[in-house]
């Protein structure tokens, strides 16, 4: 389907191309009439070969243009959807039964908080929720295991904070999250909601 779109782009440029040179030659060619007027056939014969040739350049140049549009939208769309398939897969490993499985998609969550500049916020808001998950069900039960991967999971959220550059987690929402004693040196927060977060004994 991908290849069928882009041949049928390819020929629309063409022809846009091939319609651009034709109007633009018989333009050219009564301008050059204008300015320069023929004096016999071999005239007229040079002034259609150079506005024929002239425009040919023109529509050669639209032609590539646009195949390097559309090659670059491909490229684009193709790394949106590579995006969507590896979020998709990290929150779903989020719900599983196995510890082992939810860090690997904690882990594949850093990198994607890393790779994309406008879906960051979100991917860190998943990343933020699972947390407050955690942190609900080590509330309720006062399980070890459960203390434990809240620790791990707040360690790897505290060192991807700290990676970020200045300003890129502003707008993120971070509301009710508690990082009580957590490691935020060099974290800008400015900018984040942290509405109700427990932050007490943090480095930041």
């Amino acid at each position: 389907m991908k290849k069928w779109l882009d041949t049928r782009n390819l020929f629309q440029s063409i022809l846009i191309g091939l319609i651009g040179v034709l109007i633009g030659g018989i333009i050219l060619f009564f301008v050059l009439q204008r300015i320069f007027p023929t004096s016999g056939p071999g005239d007229l014969f040079r002034y259609v070969s150079t506005a024929l040739g002239v425009l040919a350049l023109g529509g050669t140049a639209v032609v590539q243009y646009r195949k390097q549009k559309n090659s670059e939208e491909s490229v684009a769309l193709e790394r949106d959807m590579q995006f969507a398939t590896r979020l998709t897969k990290a929150v779903e490993h989020l719900g599983s039964e196995s510890r082992a499985i939810r860090n690997g998609g904690l882990h594949e969550l850093q990198r994607l908080a890393k790779d994309s500049d406008k879906d960051r916020i979100p991917v860190i808001e998943i990343m933020v929720q699972f947390i407050k998950n955690l942190q609900h069900e080590y509330a309720n039960t006062g399980d070890s295991e459960k203390y434990s991967e809240l620790r791990s999971t707040k360690t790897l959220f505290c060192a991807l904070l700290r990676q970020l550059k200045p300003r890129q987690l502003h707008g993120a929402d971070f509301s009710g999250i508690a990082l009580v004693l957590a490691d935020l040196r060099e974290a800008d927060l400015s900018g984040v909601n942290l509405s109700s977060a427990n932050l007490s004994g943090a480095n930041h």
